[in-house]
């Protein structure tokens, strides 16, 4: 066995190993074997045959993790394209993971799901929005502000009007 050969043996173990504790993005793939010296030629070498073998996949990848997200976390679009551009995903892979996993759940589906798991109301006992205090509804905005979701969303699903101006620190 060649030196070269050799170091691709290696290169290629070290990225099974990190694939097997988790999926990974290709660009996340690549900077964890930087980290552990791997040759640029080997990383290279070996991205190409776990391409081939269907062991690295990002679109695969990012429809995973989006439907995570979305489903699991209750997170909005603004902060799946986030998370998943800091994953090293190209921004059409992005987009398309988004339309999939929202045709599965919708950005209002999952503001609601987020009310019923947080207030703990479901079916008939539904939140009544009206009877929060300003506070409150500050406080929701701001959390649901932080899952990632449109402002313009937000402010249609708590009902408030426009001129109760939200801001950060109030």
């Amino acid at each position: 066995m060649t030196s070269a050969e050799k170091l691709f043996e290696a290169g290629k173990n070290k990225a099974l190993r990190l694939l097997l504790f988790r999926p990974r993005s290709t660009a996340e793939l690549r900077e964890k074997l930087r980290e552990k010296e791997v040759s640029p030629e080997t990383i290279d070498r070996v991205v190409h045959w776990l391409k081939e073998r269907k062991y690295l996949d990002d679109r695969a990848y990012a429809e995973n993790v989006a439907r995570t997200l979305a489903v699991n976390r209750l997170w909005g679009n603004f902060r799946i394209r986030l998370h998943l551009r800091e994953k090293g995903i190209s921004p059409g892979l992005v987009e398309e993971a988004l339309q999939a996993v929202r045709l599965e759940l919708g950005e209002e589906e999952a503001i609601a799901k987020y009310l019923e798991k947080k207030y703990g109301k479901t079916g008939e006992s539904r939140i009544n929005l009206k009877e929060f205090t300003l506070g409150e509804r500050r406080r929701l905005f701001q959390s649901l502000s932080r899952r990632g979701f449109p402002r313009e969303l937000i402010m249609q699903t708590i009902r408030m009007p426009k001129e109760e101006k939200i801001h950060d620190g109030q």
